[in-house]
């Protein structure tokens, strides 16, 4: 029986857990590359950083969703990913995945609520659309203005393409509604 260390339930979120049989299959699976791969792979704490940095960028590849304090409380796992996974403990990659899922929910939901405000589309701004190279969000604030100045470029990329305002944001919602 899987026996999580810690607790995958994430307010906000689905709260996704870990059954006892995908337990079971990734601990056979971890079995099956430690004693039968090719390369003889040899699993510790910087394998475990690896797999880690990873499944985060797997998750999150823009650095849209998840915040600097996000990232921070994940840290303390880094080099037991590996351990966990090994011994059939899936709990600390569903706490991560249930945290990601609060945060792109409550993002969307965010995005949805700005659909309909009058932006300027003159005003002097920017937007770094691929976020991969720039740190981790550092506040909520930060997240929702980067999700307005999204909302705002989504729009004025409909606006290019010549259709009507009112349908431009019905386009967005129906967009944000069908990514929750």
């Amino acid at each position: 029986k899987v026996d999580p260390r810690i607790s995958v339930k994430v307010e906000g979120s689905l709260n996704l857990a870990p059954d006892v049989q995908q337990g079971i299959i990734v601990k056979d699976i971890w079995k099956l590359i430690e004693e039968y791969h090719y390369k003889k792979v040899t699993f510790n704490d910087s394998l475990s950083s690896v797999i880690f940095d990873s499944y985060i960028k797997k998750l999150d590849p823009g650095k849209s969703y998840f915040l600097k304090s996000d990232i921070t409380d994940f840290e303390k796992y880094r080099n037991v990913f590996d351990d966990d996974l090994r011994s059939g403990d899936l709990s600390v990659a569903y706490y991560i995945f249930n945290t990601y899922q609060k945060r792109y929910l409550e993002t969307l939901r965010f995005a949805l609520s700005q659909v309909n405000n009058s932006f300027d589309f003159n005003a002097d701004e920017s937007l770094v659309y691929n976020r991969e190279k720039l740190p981790w969000l550092n506040s909520k604030a930060e997240s929702d203005d980067l999700w307005t100045k999204r909302v705002k470029y989504d729009l004025l990329n409909l606006k290019i393409a010549d259709t009507s305002q009112t349908k431009n944001i019905e386009t967005i919602k129906k967009r944000y509604e069908n990514l929750i």
